[in-house]
């Protein structure tokens, strides 16, 4: 009898841990995400560079493409004036409207000023719907169609997330790996060697 009790606590305790361990993720990935909008809200669009640390056609760990179309510098008017208006839905928390906003976007103007910007906020919003399926196809869209984006190192690091919630726990830690290899003094790399440790690689 008291071993059975003992059992049953320790299954309590453990659902318990289990259960503050979500809530911490959770919490968490709603902090990254606010501190991301917060840190972009009334500042002008970025100006287009090469990801640091990144040679185009010379990227260690990758295969090689065809080259990436040369992308404009500056967004038409209609390019920015929807970019804006899908980036406020997000901001707002709409999160599918969001989605349709962006992907209208990758329609319209698949290599454009935002083309880039347009996969990892549709990414970061399936995200945090949990729809990790869907956040893994954005972020490696922008991995793979725009591979010298300032945005590589981030999107990098959430396909490591997304696999990782997706149980796919070896190609995980090979991203992960990729991305303190490819960016070690990025923020995205402090990530994924916090994430490493916790999977053990």
């Amino acid at each position: 009898m008291r071993e059975d009790l003992r059992d049953l606590r320790g299954t309590v305790e453990k659902l318990r841990y289990d259960s503050d361990q979500r809530d911490r993720t959770t919490k968490d990935l709603y902090q990254d995400i606010n501190s991301r909008l917060q840190r972009l809200e009334g500042t002008a669009p970025p100006a287009v560079s090469s990801a640091p640390g990144i040679i185009p056609g010379a990227t260690p760990g990758t295969i090689a493409t065809a080259p990436t179309p040369q992308r404009p510098t500056v967004a038409s008017p209609e390019e920015e004036a929807a970019y804006l208006s899908t980036f406020d839905l997000l901001k707002n928390g709409k999160y599918d409207d969001a989605i349709r906003g962006f992907k209208s976007m990758q329609q319209q103007w698949p290599q454009g000023r935002y083309a880039d910007n347009s996969w990892y906020w549709m990414g970061e919003a399936y995200y945090v719907k949990r729809d990790y399926n869907g956040a893994l196809s954005s972020f490696q869209a922008l991995v793979d169609r725009f591979p010298t984006s300032p945005k590589l190192a981030d999107g990098l690091v959430k396909v490591g997330l997304c696999q990782i919630e997706l149980k796919r726990t070896s190609d995980a830690k090979a991203t992960l790996q990729r991305v303190t290899r490819e960016f070690p003094t990025s923020n995205a790399a402090n990530i994924a060697r916090q994430r490493l440790e916790t999977l053990g690689g």
